[in-house]
């Protein structure tokens, strides 16, 4: 990792990265509606006023973000996530507030906001009833043990003394070809084996392959071992996100495809991330040995998770 930090070599991979998005903005750009009956607003001025109710709502949420200050002064890491679930949740509930308030004084039309806000949630507590809770919780912690360890991965393999040229072969080049492998063997099995089956699956083996990183922690560092943890750690994580995005399609109404898909999508990071801006912390007090430990202990209840969900919860599409 002594490598010298090339700021022209990494404005151009970030130029690359945009030129490569456009495909994908085109692609949305040039694709019809699905032809499903949707309760469209047709008037424009509804639609620049909905935009604008969204982004006074934004900017309640980043500046409640920014100065909201923590109500329990420690350098705990423990009490430092409980200050910013507090504070994200408290932002939350003040861009709730904004839209409400938008609503009861007629900016935006209220059908508007229940069709794009409430219609959507409460569709899908209405379909799954008192397992909506279940299912939520399975959402927000499936990937856990994969985004909790993913932060740190970088830096220990820098700390470890890897060079930038091996990480990027190994991490970026095989790990994105291993990831794409595993995404085609869960979208099999998903198929042959069944969502929830898969699911469980892909949950054991994200956390199995997590205790890779604590033996890779433990010896010498070797490239050879670190190709075989980084292929065996993204092929897990592409089977795991695969079934996922089939089982998170599942949960979706017809009606409110898009924006309940968003909404799982988004809560299925909320958490993980949350937890994984104090991984750094966890490392310096107990080490990456541990700390890979107990990434992978951490995705346990998910497979007791999925069990229970897998025996209580139909999957309804209505």
């Amino acid at each position: 990792g002594t490598e010298i930090y090339n700021q022209k070599v990494w404005q151009q991979v970030y130029q690359i990265m945009a030129l490569l998005m456009l495909f994908g903005v085109l692609t949305v750009f040039y694709s019809s509606e699905p032809k499903i009956k949707r309760n469209i607003e047709k008037k424009s001025n509804q639609k620049i006023k909905f935009f604008i109710a969204f982004l006074f709502s934004l900017a309640g949420f980043i500046l409640c973000y920014l100065y909201f200050k923590d109500l329990f002064d420690s350098k705990d890491p423990i009490i430092s996530f409980l200050n910013e679930f507090i504070k994200i949740i408290f932002c939350f509930l003040i861009f709730s507030l904004i839209i409400f308030l938008l609503i009861k004084i007629k900016f935006i039309n209220k059908e508007s906001a229940k069709n794009a806000y409430a219609k959507p949630v409460l569709d899908f507590l209405k379909r799954y009833g008192s397992k909506a809770t279940s299912i939520l919780l399975l959402i927000g912690l499936y990937r856990i043990s994969d985004v909790v360890l993913g932060v740190m991965a970088n830096v220990f393999y820098i700390e470890k003394g890897f060079s930038v040229a091996e990480i990027a072969t190994y991490s970026k080049f095989f790990g994105t070809i291993a990831t794409i492998v595993g995404g085609v063997i869960g979208g099999l099995a998903s198929v042959h084996l069944g969502v929830m089956r898969s699911l469980f699956i892909g949950a054991l083996i994200s956390a199995l392959s997590n205790l890779l990183f604590a033996w890779l922690a433990l010896i010498t560092a070797d490239v050879k071992i670190l190709a075989f943890v980084i292929t065996a750690d993204n092929i897990a994580s592409g089977f795991a996100g695969a079934t996922f995005i089939v089982y998170l399609s599942a949960l979706t109404s017809i009606k409110f495809t898009a924006t309940q898909y968003a909404l799982f999508s988004s809560a299925m990071l909320f958490l993980p991330k949350l937890i994984a801006g104090y991984a750094g912390g966890f490392v310096n007090l107990f080490g990456y040995s541990t700390f890979f430990i107990f990434t992978a202990i951490i995705g346990v209840p998910v497979l007791f998770l999925i069990m229970w969900i897998n025996k209580t919860v139909k999957i309804s599409k209505k």
